[in-house]
């Protein structure tokens, strides 16, 4: 993971930073065209596996985008026609595009669109060998709510933060499993901040919440709601092991403290 193709022409930062913009990329034109949550995903995980094997510099991420969507649409049988792709790519691609925005289906840009949907389609299943086999944490995060009667505030928190995992190439690194015991984690640290107003948890209101020492964010350990029987109860649940359920959380904390804390990085 320290070494995809693309850092011989970039830092790591900087390829991260281009798989956020792909995923942010295909999350709206997912929407645009009213994919569901899973197909999404694929898309999504389609994309980071091309990046393992191919470089942002040689491959621009908004055709390598389109054509993960396309085909993610065929693996969930979520059919939507070519054309009505195109068109959601090209409005998602012009920035500040009027959302009535369409391309004349007789003109060189749309032709150009489909060739290179077509194109990257076929390069995909190459890159990828033609494995299509995805697996999602969201059937992982509905068992373990049940397994722990979670109010509904806590699985709605779990399942945001597995879409927000996706920007990560944790899909790639990790279980399933192990991302959903995570998430789920998380989502419980999150609720029950919410609930107590902590001082300090970034995005939650508390007193002490903006103070820094040395450029880090103190957090007296009292002051966190952090319930550890049930965290454990849900990493045995889930069959994970502690370090690899905490590498995910490390994640999706730094992630939120970005989110909320952007004036104070």
């Amino acid at each position: 993971m320290a070494n995809p193709p693309s850092i011989a022409h970039m830092s790591l930062a900087q390829e991260r930073e281009c798989r956020a913009k792909a995923c942010k990329y295909i999350s709206n034109v997912g929407i645009a065209l009213k994919l569901p949550a899973n197909v999404i995903a694929t898309a999504l995980i389609f994309m980071h596996r091309f990046y393992m094997r191919q470089s942002f510099h040689q491959h621009r991420y908004h055709d390598v985008s389109g054509a993960a969507i396309f085909l993610a649409t065929k693996v969930e049988e979520a059919g939507r026609r070519l054309k009505s792709v195109i068109q959601a790519l090209a409005l998602k691609a012009n920035k500040g595009a009027d959302p009535s925005f369409k391309i004349d289906e007789s003109s060189k840009q749309f032709r150009n669109w489909w060739d290179t949907i077509m194109y990257y389609e076929e390069m995909m299943l190459a890159v990828l060998c033609w494995d299509l086999t995805v697996d999602y944490p969201y059937e992982w995060i509905l068992r373990l709510c049940k397994l722990n009667s979670s109010p509904q505030i806590v699985k709605e928190t779990a399942w945001a933060l597995v879409n927000d995992s996706y920007r990560h190439p944790l899909c790639l690194c990790y279980k399933s499993v192990e991302i959903a015991a995570a998430c789920m984690i998380v989502a419980q640290i999150i609720t029950r901040a919410q609930a107590v107003g902590v001082a300090g948890v970034p995005g939650f209101e508390g007193d002490g919440g903006n103070e820094k020492s040395g450029g880090q964010h103190e957090h007296q350990n009292q002051d966190i709601p952090v319930d550890y029987e049930s965290m454990n109860t849900i990493v045995t649940q889930a069959g994970t092991v502690d370090h690899r359920a905490a590498d995910i959380i490390e994640v999706l904390l730094r992630e939120i403290e970005k989110e909320y804390l952007k004036k104070d990085i």
